[in-house]
């Protein structure tokens, strides 16, 4: 009995190129991509402005939604209990959140 010869077949595959999406490159707490026009350094104007804040670079995540106010607070909290901010800032920072959440439901936020 005679082997068969393996056929060698030839699939052209077109080449992958990726997406040319140029929106914001942030991931929100939810998972999706934040999406809207880029302005600085591959975010949109709302987290660029984020990212020069003293927040930002404490480590608290932008509030834009519950998820994300809920990592904001827990955040904070881990920073009162490490001692790098006063539980009286923590206060103020709960009751800034609570402002956002109140001014979001009456403006087109998704807090």
């Amino acid at each position: 009995m005679e082997a068969k010869k393996a056929e060698v077949i030839d699939i052209p595959f077109a080449k992958w190129e990726p997406p040319k999406d140029e929106g914001c490159r942030v991931v929100k707490s939810d998972g999706t991509r934040c999406g809207k026009p880029v302005w600085q350094e591959g975010m949109c104007g709302v987290h660029r402005e984020w990212e020069m804040t003293m927040s930002a670079a404490m480590g608290l995540p932008f509030p834009e939604d519950q998820l994300s106010m809920h990592r904001f607070l827990l955040r904070a909290l881990d920073l009162v209990v490490s001692g790098k901010i006063s539980e009286r800032r923590l206060r103020a920072m709960e009751t800034l959140c609570r402002m956002i959440v109140r001014n979001a439901r009456v403006g087109r936020y998704e807090v």
